[in-house]
């Protein structure tokens, strides 16, 4: 099952969390419909609602992928440690 391999989106790093779970759907030849209805799967509790009312909008996955991006890539700069 795919849900066991990706860890699940919790806000941080959307750019590289989108990235590869786009990466690993092309990879399982997965098509872009159920991408798009599938990815509420892969997120945290918290946020579940929040995604789903995305995806409902959205038509196609680059649609809801610039929509996730412009929702959850504010400030990335807050989840990193600076030394």
């Amino acid at each position: 099952m795919i849900v066991s391999r990706i860890s699940r989106f919790n806000r941080k790093d959307v750019r590289s969390y989108l990235e590869a779970y786009k990466a690993k759907m092309i990879m399982r030849d997965i098509p872009e419909d159920r991408r798009l209805s599938g990815f509420p799967q892969f997120v945290t509790p918290s946020i579940h609602t929040e995604v789903f009312d995305v995806q409902a909008r959205c038509r196609n996955w680059l649609d809801f992928e610039a929509h996730i991006l412009e929702r959850y890539n504010f400030d990335e700069s807050l989840w990193l440690f600076k030394r």
